[in-house]
């Protein structure tokens, strides 16, 4: 949501944190937010977090630690616990990610050490700007060019950090009865200037396209099966039931119309070949713009009635054009393939274009289709018939938007140059 938005998540939803805490777990919360601000009741360690430190929106520059909206420029860098909270002008210079690490690796150290730990760590990077982290460059230079360089110190030093966080809770004894889930919540821009490619999937982020959509997420920790890929749909709500349901809370008494499912039996190492949890995954319905996806068992449909947004919908590689043999590999270690998607461009397909469809419907097998080249609508009238209607079933039942016009009275300007909250 903006900054200036006098919004966020409505205080009726109770969140992961809520729950942990009456579980009696440590809280903590580090980096992004993004869930409103601009009453003290939305902050973090309002919502279930005993301390918070970062950014209350979700981009801050790297080093001076400020966010410039469009009229707007403040320093959005706090450390808050209870009704206190701290802005941290004195770290200017540090590298977000870096003293993010740092914060982390001190909570866990100095951990209540009679209660369990729930640490939510969102970190600031890969998100724009792109900062890179010049001691990381000799990785790079040379190699790539010096925008991709650039980023890609961005996610060297996000990678570093995972290290770390994994080294001290070894260093304390406690990794192996620590449960870590490291994930990202959408794919990259392909914007110009980026520097960022989901090749092969297709467009990027803030689309409902593979490329935007499909990330890479890993758990580990005790009772997880080891070195597999999960292959089962599983949608961002479904974390909050399937990490809870892991810390042994009975997910029956969760409240009957969330919308996530526990996917634990699955994931446990004593998982015995159970049937997903998941068979269908509601992509998005943005009611602003008109674009709608849905995904069940093979088949995702995608529609759209203004298109006003799909300019970018095609494929993006950052370095060289696609061809028609390409394939992904992440890599192999100990003998455990990654996930490879395969993306061989087929010698005769239906192209998919939003934008001159006159029914604004486009529908591929997107297992065998990931990278969503061949569009099978005409081909499939009845599944696109039933798509459509599970897109009207949960249409009728969106929540109005909590958006609303920008607030002035948000400048920091009148609060020393920083962002906070502005309404009583």
């Amino acid at each position: 949501m903006e900054i200036e938005c006098p919004c966020g998540l409505p205080l009726s939803e109770k969140i992961l944190p809520q729950y942990f805490k009456e579980l009696g777990y440590e809280t903590h919360a580090i980096g992004k937010w993004n869930q409103g601000f601009y009453k003290r009741e939305y902050l973090p360690v309002n919502r279930g977090f005993d301390t918070f430190l970062g950014m209350y929106y979700g981009a801050i520059d790297y080093y001076g630690h400020t966010k410039q909206s469009d009229d707007f420029i403040g320093l959005d860098l706090h450390a808050d616990a209870g009704n206190y909270s701290q802005h941290l002008w004195n770290l200017y210079g540090q590298y977000t990610t870096d003293l993010f690490t740092e914060h982390a690796k001190n909570l866990i150290v100095n951990r209540n050490k009679t209660k369990p730990l729930f640490l939510y760590f969102a970190q600031e990077g890969v998100h724009e700007p792109i900062m890179g982290k010049d001691s990381l460059l000799p990785r790079f230079n040379g190699v790539f060019s010096p925008d991709r360089a650039n980023y890609l110190t961005q996610v060297a030093a996000v990678d570093d950090s995972v290290g770390e966080v994994v080294k001290i809770l070894e260093n304390e004894g406690i990794l192996a009865n620590t449960l870590l889930v490291v994930a990202s919540d959408n794919g990259g821009p392909v914007t110009t200037g980026s520097a960022q490619s989901n090749y092969p999937l297709r467009s990027g982020k803030t689309y409902n396209f593979e490329g935007g959509v499909r990330t890479p997420a890993f758990i580990t920790g005790p009772n997880i099966s080891k070195q597999r890929n999960y292959e089962n749909l599983f949608h961002l709500t479904d974390w909050l039931p399937t990490l809870l349901e892991a810390v042994g809370e009975n997910t029956a008494d969760l409240p009957a119309d969330l919308d996530g499912v526990s996917h634990w039996l699955n994931l446990e190492e004593s998982s015995e070949n159970y049937s997903s949890p998941r068979e269908e995954l509601l992509v998005n319905i943005n009611t602003e713009n008109g674009e709608s996806a849905i995904i069940y068992g093979d088949y995702k449909l995608h529609h759209v009635t203004n298109g006003l947004h799909l300019n970018l919908d095609k494929w993006y590689n950052y370095t060289e054009p696609l061809n028609d043999t390409d394939t992904i590999r992440i890599y192999e270690k100990d003998g455990w393939k990654l996930p490879v998607v395969n993306c061989t461009i087929p010698l005769k397909y239906t192209e998919c274009n939003l934008l001159d469809e006159q029914e604004g419907l486009c529908l591929f097998k997107i297992k065998e289709d990931p990278c969503e080249f061949n569009n099978i609508a005409a081909e499939e009238p009845k599944m696109v018939e039933f798509l459509m209607n599970r897109l009207r079933f949960y249409n009728e039942s969106v929540v109005p938007s909590v958006y609303v016009d920008n607030d002035d009275d948000c400048n920091p300007a009148a609060r020393g140059n920083v962002w906070g909250p502005w309404r009583s």
